[in-house]
């Protein structure tokens, strides 16, 4: 099975898909609810809105490590157009390990502990570094202002 499945729909209306691209939308399918993007984007084709959905479940998944959480390996993001014809569909778990998705054989998400620590880990590493950059930028700044001053001076 792939990472992404086209669906054939009902047919869509005239300015959905062509030359000046296409308005869609990308639904979140979780383990209890479908959380539907109310506003939808521009994208130039269907590859890019499914670029755009496998993007999101990225960051989605991201997110989920950086609070503590198990990885959402069954949730799902759909690429729907105006119409409300589900376009593609991109399985989270999917997206991670290809066609080989642990979940088809588990009853719920799949959790590693150490995964999650390693992924928190790193991401508060990431913060202290720009944190550190942040203020060295700053002492920097506060030096070349002191500087101009005494060479404005002479």
């Amino acid at each position: 099975m792939r990472a992404v499945s086209y669906e054939v729909g009902h047919s869509r209306g005239a300015g959905t898909m062509g030359q000046t691209g296409m308005h869609g939308y990308l639904h979140i399918v979780t383990d209890t609810e479908r959380v539907v993007d109310p506003d939808g984007q521009q994208f130039e084709s269907l590859p890019s809105a499914v670029g755009e959905a496998r993007q999101c479940a990225r960051d989605l998944m991201a997110e989920e490590l950086r609070q503590g959480r198990p990885l959402p390996l069954n949730w799902r993001v759909q690429v729907v157009d105006d119409e409300g014809c589900v376009l593609a569909t991109l399985n989270f778990g999917e997206i991670i390990f290809g066609g080989q998705t642990p979940t088809k054989f588990l009853p719920g998400p799949a959790v590693d502990p150490d995964l999650v620590e390693r992924a928190k880990a790193i991401f508060f590493k990431a913060q202290r570094t720009q944190s550190e950059l942040r203020n060295g930028l700053l002492v920097l700044r506060d030096n070349v202002r002191v500087l101009s001053k005494l060479t404005g001076s002479f």
